[in-house]
Order: C-alpha cells, then structure tokens, then sequence
C-alpha cells in the first residue's frame, strides 16, 4: 500500500513540474512537448495560449493525483 501510494504521488508531482515551464511560456512550438495539434503549431500566439491553459489543468491534475493519494 505505500508503494502504491509512492507511485501515485510521484506521478502527480511529476505532472505539477511538467506543467510550470508550459504555464510561463517557456516551451516553444514543437512536436515533443505541449498542447500539440494542426492550429496551436500554426500559430505562435494560440501555442502560448493553448500551452497556458493546459499547463494550468495539468497543474490542477497533479494537485489532485497528490491529494487523492
């Protein structure tokens, strides 16, 4: 039970640290990392916004994966 609890965790905190540089617009438009589709690659503008507002619910996602663990 406590390695499960380990295991859940870690994977929320790795999600809240991978959301922080998508969160400052730190990640530029790529095919490895972020909010990837036809438009948000299109567009430097609706990258950064697209990467902001997922960064923040991957955030919220990690936050409740460490909660609920």
């Amino acid at each position: 039970m406590h390695m499960l609890l380990r295991w859940y965790s870690a994977a929320g905190i790795l999600l809240a640290a991978l959301s922080i540089p998508l969160i400052l617009g730190r990640v530029p438009p790529n095919h490895w990392y972020g909010f990837r589709t036809s438009k948000t690659l299109s567009s430097a503008k609706l990258w950064r916004a697209a990467n902001q507002y997922a960064g923040w619910c991957l955030l919220a996602t990690g936050a409740a994966t460490v909660a609920g663990a």
